[in-house]
């Protein structure tokens, strides 16, 4: 009987869009291709990550209301960890 494979664990990557320069060059020959990457994340991703892997719905009440009152001071708190994404 043959080995069983060797499976590899799923990886997730999640990283703001604002940590990497948007922008287009030149393309050298008149045969290159111009190749890209497009990658988007929805907000509830992340939030459901922020609350330890739990939706809105499933806090209680009290935590809920934590959580709402202290987004604004997180969110500002995030930000700062990329002062170069941010324009003022």
């Amino acid at each position: 009987m043959p080995a069983p494979k060797a499976q590899t664990p799923p990886c997730h990557l999640f990283f703001p869009s604002a940590l990497y320069t948007h922008y287009n060059s030149k393309l050298k020959t008149e045969r290159a291709v111009r190749g890209s990457v497009a990658a988007w994340t929805g907000a509830a991703l992340f939030q459901y990550v922020d609350l330890g892997c739990r939706s809105v719905k499933q806090l209680s009440d009290d935590v809920k209301v934590a959580y709402k009152t202290g987004l604004k001071e997180r969110m500002l708190e995030r930000f700062e960890m990329f002062p170069h994404a941010v324009s003022n």
